[in-house]
């Protein structure tokens, strides 16, 4: 947990003596072990001491990372084409692999934000390398997600959270009466700038809210009065329909974000894309 968390990591490989990949532990794998409450994002946004109160409480713990892992994860070779980590990753919905040599043994891992930072850098990875069947797609509004949880300006602060975490994308993006777009908001957004004036003890109370705990009087009263602009990231990097899949993953690795609201030619949104959508992209799995 603590190199997780140090390092910013959402996963890391385990290996046994010989360096042979066993498993992987993800943040995914702690919370539904029981073993934290609080997904890892989250965690590194909190204060020192509340940070090292999370970390106290896991030590105490009696289980190894054995117990909690994901055994036999999904490899990859590193003599594999890109092309075909990118396959692996999307046909089995990973946002990374271990990579490991001929004998198994871990020598590195690879990431969806690997693969889109080769692309990004114009090295695309080449159609001639990908099953026939496979039809790639060539602009955003062939594979963005139109269903987008979205918000006002003034909607409260309360239900701004519940739109968040009503879906796994864990944003919901900032409306005019007119459909467009001014800002976006995430769990991160509301837990750094809505909770900052309030006692460490009630910012970590709140964090594990946004976690899936439950909500007290005093977590709601410390969000009376504040609305979604209050904590909106504005102005917001946005793409349109049109937009060409290597453009957005451009925009996506220069702004370092992992999702773009789509707007038409007057603002408006359309739909959202994300770096999965974007990687199945350069296989043609999206439609």
């Amino acid at each position: 947990m603590r190199l997780l968390i140090e390092r910013g990591l959402r996963a890391m490989p385990v290996i046994d003596a010989d360096r042979k990949v066993v498993g992987i532990v993800t943040d995914a794998d702690l919370l539904q072990r029981g073993v934290s409450q609080l997904p890892l994002h989250l965690q590194q946004l909190l204060p020192n001491d509340d940070r090292a109160a999370q970390l106290a409480a896991v030590a105490s713990r009696p289980e190894r990372v054995g117990e909690v892992m994901t055994p036999n994860p999904t490899t990859i070779p590193a003599t594999a084409s890109l092309a075909q980590a990118a396959l692996v990753m999307t046909k089995n919905d990973h946002k990374r692999l271990p990579v490991v040599d001929n004998e198994g043994r871990l020598v590195g891992i690879i990431s969806r934000s690997d693969l889109l930072q080769t692309v990004a850098n114009n090295f695309a990875i080449s159609s001639e390398t990908l099953p026939a069947e496979l039809v790639t797609a060539t602009t955003v509004g062939e594979v963005m997600a139109r269903d987008v949880p979205v918000v006002t300006p003034d909607t409260s602060l309360s239900e701004t959270l519940d739109r968040i975490l009503s879906t796994p994308r864990r944003r919901a993006v900032v409306i005019d009466q007119d459909r467009r777009v001014i800002g976006i908001v995430s769990d991160g957004d509301i837990l750094r700038r809505a909770m900052r004036p309030v006692s460490p003890g009630l910012l970590q109370r709140f964090a594990m809210w946004i976690g899936g705990g439950t909500r007290s009087p005093e977590l709601a009263l410390a969000l009376q009065n504040q609305t979604a602009a209050n904590v909106m990231t504005s102005p917001v990097i946005t793409v349109t329909p049109d937009t060409p899949i290597t453009a957005a993953i451009e925009q996506m690795i220069a702004h370092r974000i992992k999702r773009l609201p789509v707007i038409d030619d007057q603002g408006r949104l359309v739909g959202m894309v994300g770096r999965a959508a974007l990687l199945g992209a350069l296989l043609g799995n999206e439609r």
